[in-house]
């Protein structure tokens, strides 16, 4: 029997683009709390088996590891929200979850991870040019710091010999196919505002610059460094084009015609000033290069979420799911 390829959090936005990618290429198992949050056509695709479980449930992730060989872990809990929240929810949900899938891979036996980290959240401020992978982590946020912990996790198992990994170092994926109620990805919760005719509230006073890679670019990235076979590395994943909140916001304005009404929250925590990924590194071992600029990208994102309102889109609807990137 062939060994399978396992999605963890297939239910989710990025979680899910891979899956629908990965379909009829081989055994493909899902992992997810909730089968009915997937697409029809990802739950009866052939070669698709979908496993429900919960990701701190030891019996359900050693169950979802049987005969897999290589685990695609898109599984998240917490989003880069506050500066203010606590370590804890990193500890208890994010870190745990993860030890539990690194020990349960190696009674298993799978020998192949491939883990989205965070480019935004990484580097900390320090930088004010595009961040490289060599680039010191300085994190200035819990969500930031879990995420250094869980790549030195993941590289610990590699030093062991007992695991091959990719740590993909994300910019801001967007590009949703649904209209989201999230505060979180700023592109797509402009562009569903823009939709709704509504207000859009700014984390600070929108002069933040940030990287913003279309979600298909994200999700091509992530095969190109899985097929090029070259493991136990960190690749920036990003577009490399900075631009600020306020631009973002003036070309979704400019693409969907709708002028938004902007509220600013002065109080609430925006990010580091600069947050930008050099991703030459990737670029060199994969030749991969992103295939949307950001207002072809938003042109994109704006026409799917047409279709989905006409009821033409081929994917399901996602449900809301707490990993959703933000600027």
């Amino acid at each position: 029997m062939s060994e399978s390829t396992l999605v963890r959090g297939a239910s989710g936005f990025l979680g899910r683009h891979l899956a629908s990618r990965l379909a009829g290429r081989g055994r493909l198992r899902l992992f997810v709390r909730k089968a009915w949050r997937l697409p029809e056509y990802l739950r009866k695709s052939p070669g698709v088996e979908v496993v429900e479980g919960d990701a701190l449930d030891e019996s359900a992730v050693l169950a979802s590891l049987e005969g897999v060989e290589t685990v695609w872990d898109f599984v998240g809990a917490t989003v880069p929200a506050s500066h203010r929240s606590g370590h804890r929810a990193e500890v208890d949900l994010n870190l745990r979850a993860l030890a539990i899938l690194l020990d349960g891979m190696r009674g298993a036996g799978a020998r192949k991870l491939v883990f989205p980290s965070s480019g935004g959240t990484i580097y900390g401020r320090a930088l004010s040019r595009p961040a490289r992978e060599e680039d010191p982590g300085a994190p200035d946020s819990p969500y930031g710091l879990g995420k250094l912990l869980a790549e030195e996790m993941i590289r610990f198992e590699g030093r062991s010999g007992r695991l091959d990994y990719l740590i993909l170092r994300m910019a801001n994926p967007y590009g949703r196919n649904v209209v989201t109620t999230a505060t979180q990805g700023v592109v797509d919760v402009f562009l569903a505002r823009a939709r709704e005719k509504g207000s859009v509230t700014i984390w600070g006073d929108g002069s933040q610059v940030r990287d913003f890679l279309f979600v298909d670019d994200a999700v091509e990235a992530a095969l190109a460094a899985a097929a090029a076979d070259t493991w136990r590395e960190t690749y920036n994943v990003g577009s490399g084009a900075p631009v600020s909140i306020s631009q973002v916001l003036a070309l979704v304005e400019d693409v969907t015609g709708a002028p938004l009404e902007r509220k600013t929250l002065a109080d609430a925590y925006p990010g580091v000033s600069y947050s930008v990924l050099d991703s030459s590194k990737l670029a060199r071992r994969t030749g991969w290069a992103p295939s949307y600029s950001l207002r072809a990208g938003i042109e994109e994102a704006w026409r799917r979420l047409a279709g989905e309102r006409k009821g033409v889109s081929r994917s399901n609807p996602e449900a809301p799911t707490p990993t959703s990137a933000r600027a």
